[in-house]
């Protein structure tokens, strides 16, 4: 069975591909989520063919004598699925939590994710085509994905200066109130974080105080502009 999880048995069903591109679907949704790093657990594969595969089978030839049939009754009989690769993980690495387009006034903008941090566009990109470039706000471009919404929110807040940070204590509980009040790209966000800080706390926050760049941010929740190219984009670059 091993060889099977491992997909090294030489084999003609076609189960076999189907397979591999599910696997590397799970691979680039753990990569949106940066979780690429993780190896799948072999061991968790098993039971799916333990359950298909019968106990007669115990060589390559014996295999290929009973795929055969089986998948002559049943097609799909050894083709995983999402859910069987990803497993507790399926409802998380959704598409409303890592979209692959964003929605921001005038236009829908592609998102693409990479988790290589030995490279300059490790992160998400937001592609802007040039004839939305002069309409593209940047900060409405500071909002992140809902994956990161409510992290990205906290740790600006953490971050405002010691004298309003003591005063809108608790941090966490407003954080959680304003990041369930906002969709992500609704506005532009560091404007709007002030406003809510004030409306839900009477503190008033100068401008320049929410800041993404302040040090207390981490690099993986900020969005820069990296080098032009023929189709611009904005880039949240990852630890």
């Amino acid at each position: 069975m091993h060889t099977l999880v491992r997909q090294e048995l030489s084999t003609r069903g076609r189960f076999h591909e189907h397979n591999r591109d599910v696997i590397d679907q799970a691979r680039r949704l753990r990569d949106k989520a940066r979780r690429g790093h993780m190896l799948f657990d072999e061991d968790a594969l098993l039971p799916f063919f333990d359950e298909r595969v019968p106990r007669s089978v115990f060589d390559g030839k014996t295999f290929e004598a009973w795929r055969r049939k089986a998948e002559f009754e049943n097609p799909h009989a050894l083709e995983l699925s999402l859910a069987d690769v990803l497993r507790d993980e399926m409802s998380d690495l959704t598409r409303d939590r890592y979209p692959d387009t964003i929605s921001v006034p005038g236009s829908s903008l592609a998102l693409s994710y990479r988790f290589d941090p030995s490279q300059d566009d490790d992160g998400i990109s937001v592609a802007i085509p040039i004839a939305f470039l002069a309409q593209a706000e940047p900060d409405v471009l500071e909002w992140t994905v809902p994956a990161w919404h409510d992290e990205k929110i906290l740790l600006l807040l953490q971050s405002l200066p010691r004298s309003i940070h003591k005063e809108i204590a608790p941090v966490a509980e407003l954080a959680c109130e304003i990041a369930h009040a906002h969709a992500p790209f609704d506005g532009l966000m560091l404007a709007t974080l002030a406003a809510d800080i004030h409306a839900l706390t009477c503190v008033h926050v100068p401008p320049g105080c929410v800041a993404p760049g302040r040090p207390a941010a981490p690099s993986s929740l900020l969005l820069q502009q990296p080098a032009k190219s023929p189709e611009n984009s904005w880039r949240v670059p990852q630890n």
